[in-house]
Protein backbone atom coordinates (compact mmCIF):
# COMPACT_ATOMS: atom_id res chain seq x y z
CA UNK A 1 0.00 0.00 0.00
CA UNK A 2 2.99 2.23 0.69
CA UNK A 3 4.56 2.20 -2.66
CA UNK A 4 0.39 3.10 -4.56
CA UNK A 5 0.43 6.27 -1.96
CA UNK A 6 4.04 6.80 -3.05
CA UNK A 7 3.25 6.73 -6.73
CA UNK A 8 0.07 8.45 -6.59
CA UNK A 9 2.27 11.07 -4.86
CA UNK A 10 3.99 11.49 -7.54
CA UNK A 11 1.67 11.48 -10.06
CA UNK A 12 0.12 14.50 -8.26
CA UNK A 13 3.03 16.39 -8.01
CA UNK A 14 3.62 15.63 -11.83
CA UNK A 15 0.10 16.57 -12.82
CA UNK A 16 -0.13 19.84 -10.95
CA UNK A 17 3.57 21.14 -12.19
CA UNK A 18 2.09 20.34 -15.90
CA UNK A 19 -1.76 21.03 -15.64
CA UNK A 20 -1.00 25.18 -16.78
CA UNK A 21 1.30 24.02 -19.46
CA UNK A 22 -0.28 20.82 -21.21
CA UNK A 23 -3.69 20.00 -19.96
CA UNK A 24 -3.24 16.44 -21.96
CA UNK A 25 -0.85 15.26 -19.44
CA UNK A 26 -3.61 16.03 -16.78
CA UNK A 27 -5.56 13.48 -18.63
CA UNK A 28 -2.89 10.85 -18.84
CA UNK A 29 -2.37 11.17 -15.59
CA UNK A 30 -5.93 11.16 -14.13
CA UNK A 31 -5.49 8.19 -16.51
CA UNK A 32 -2.73 6.43 -14.71
CA UNK A 33 -4.08 7.53 -11.16
CA UNK A 34 -7.09 5.15 -12.31
CA UNK A 35 -5.04 2.28 -13.69
CA UNK A 36 -2.69 1.94 -10.50
CA UNK A 37 -5.77 2.45 -7.71
CA UNK A 38 -7.72 -0.55 -9.75
CA UNK A 39 -4.40 -2.29 -9.62
CA UNK A 40 -2.18 -1.34 -6.65
CA UNK A 41 0.18 -4.08 -7.88
CA UNK A 42 0.93 -2.07 -10.61
CA UNK A 43 2.21 1.57 -8.57
CA UNK A 44 5.76 -0.30 -8.62
CA UNK A 45 5.73 0.64 -12.07
CA UNK A 46 4.87 3.86 -11.67
CA UNK A 47 7.57 4.94 -9.56
CA UNK A 48 10.15 4.29 -11.72
CA UNK A 49 12.68 7.04 -11.68
CA UNK A 50 12.58 7.02 -15.61
CA UNK A 51 9.20 7.14 -16.51
CA UNK A 52 7.07 9.90 -16.03
CA UNK A 53 3.69 11.46 -17.46
CA UNK A 54 5.48 13.71 -19.50
CA UNK A 55 7.56 10.81 -21.31
CA UNK A 56 4.14 8.97 -21.61
CA UNK A 57 2.92 11.83 -23.48
CA UNK A 58 5.99 12.22 -25.33
CA UNK A 59 5.69 8.74 -26.46
CA UNK A 60 2.31 9.17 -27.38
CA UNK A 61 3.43 12.23 -29.63
CA UNK A 62 5.84 9.94 -31.47
CA UNK A 63 3.21 7.74 -32.22
CA UNK A 64 1.06 10.41 -33.28
CA UNK A 65 3.57 11.53 -35.99
CA UNK A 66 4.25 8.23 -37.64
CA UNK A 67 -0.15 8.77 -38.84
CA UNK A 68 -0.06 12.16 -39.13
CA UNK A 69 -1.61 13.85 -42.32
CA UNK A 70 -0.32 17.01 -43.41
CA UNK A 71 -0.17 18.75 -39.86
CA UNK A 72 -2.92 17.00 -38.15
CA UNK A 73 -2.48 13.61 -36.09
CA UNK A 74 -5.19 11.59 -33.96
CA UNK A 75 -5.32 8.68 -31.88
CA UNK A 76 -8.34 6.62 -30.95
CA UNK A 77 -8.44 6.73 -27.18
CA UNK A 78 -7.96 3.10 -27.18
CA UNK A 79 -4.53 3.25 -28.83
CA UNK A 80 -3.22 6.49 -27.04
CA UNK A 81 -4.50 4.47 -23.72
CA UNK A 82 -2.34 1.13 -24.59
CA UNK A 83 0.57 3.71 -25.87
CA UNK A 84 0.69 5.04 -22.03
CA UNK A 85 0.03 1.56 -20.68
CA UNK A 86 2.88 0.08 -22.94
CA UNK A 87 5.56 2.99 -22.12
CA UNK A 88 4.87 1.94 -17.67
CA UNK A 89 5.18 -1.30 -18.19
CA UNK A 90 1.47 -2.15 -17.43
CA UNK A 91 0.81 -4.42 -20.30
CA UNK A 92 -0.91 -4.05 -23.72
CA UNK A 93 -4.62 -5.06 -22.38
CA UNK A 94 -7.13 -2.55 -20.82
CA UNK A 95 -7.51 -2.80 -17.24
CA UNK A 96 -10.98 -1.91 -16.72
CA UNK A 97 -12.35 -0.49 -13.12
CA UNK A 98 -13.61 -2.38 -10.54
CA UNK A 99 -17.61 -3.11 -10.97
CA UNK A 100 -19.24 -0.08 -8.56
CA UNK A 101 -20.32 -1.85 -5.10
CA UNK A 102 -24.17 -2.30 -5.28
CA UNK A 103 -25.76 -1.60 -2.05
CA UNK A 104 -28.43 -4.32 -1.20
CA UNK A 105 -31.34 -2.28 0.07
CA UNK A 106 -34.20 -5.19 -0.02
CA UNK A 107 -35.89 -3.75 2.86
CA UNK A 108 -36.60 -0.52 0.87
CA UNK A 109 -38.99 -1.01 -2.22
CA UNK A 110 -40.09 1.33 -5.00
CA UNK A 111 -43.45 0.18 -5.90
CA UNK A 112 -44.80 1.04 -9.19
CA UNK A 113 -47.81 0.48 -11.60
CA UNK A 114 -47.43 1.67 -15.12
CA UNK A 115 -50.97 2.94 -14.69
CA UNK A 116 -49.86 5.52 -11.98
CA UNK A 117 -47.22 6.72 -14.56
CA UNK A 118 -49.81 7.32 -16.96
CA UNK A 119 -52.13 9.03 -15.26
Amino acid sequence: MEKLHLALEKLDKEIEKEKEKNAVIQVIGNYVVQLISDCPEKAELVLAKDKTLKGAYEAMRKAAEKVKVGNCAVLSDDEGFRIVREYFGIGNEPIHSKEPVVKNNSDKKLSLNLDDLLR
